[in-house]
């Protein structure tokens, strides 16, 4: 006989903030992964431009795969883009409601902001205090 309250309970929810903060992260992740993908095709396209002596802007608009997949990852790197732009707009009006969305928010505007920019050791104590706050939660 099946018990009758197990198979009412509720799975373990996440905050919506949690969840669209974890949807961005994994969004970021993929484009930043393409445009590593495109940077590694752009230079084999440069590489083989300069054996042949042509030039590269004649790589780029030809028929070559490399070209050809360049044009394809930027279409997925721009729609990426998009997507976590409008993640981020929306994680930004998400109230906060416990530590771990205050992790959520910083470690999706860190990863918004880049590691450029920084004063020295800016990046490196944001995220050394963030680690701290993380060990505090578990």
């Amino acid at each position: 006989m099946r018990n009758k309250l197990y198979s009412t309970r509720k799975p373990f929810e996440t905050s919506n903030l949690l969840a669209v903060s974890s949807e961005w992260i994994s969004l970021h992740t993929q484009r930043i992964s393409k445009i590593s993908e495109w940077q590694c095709l752009e230079t084999q396209l440069f590489t083989q431009a300069k054996q042949r002596g042509i030039a590269v802007e004649t790589c780029l608009e030809s028929d070559r795969p490399e070209a050809h997949a360049m044009k394809e990852l930027d279409t997925q790197i721009e729609a990426l883009g998009q997507q976590t732009e409008d993640l981020a707009a929306n994680i930004l009006s998400l109230p906060v409601e416990s530590l771990a969305e205050v992790v959520a928010k910083i470690e999706v505007g860190l990863k918004i902001q880049g590691s450029e920019d920084w004063q020295p050791y800016a990046l490196e104590l944001v995220e050394d205090g963030l680690n701290a706050l993380r060990k505090r939660l578990d």
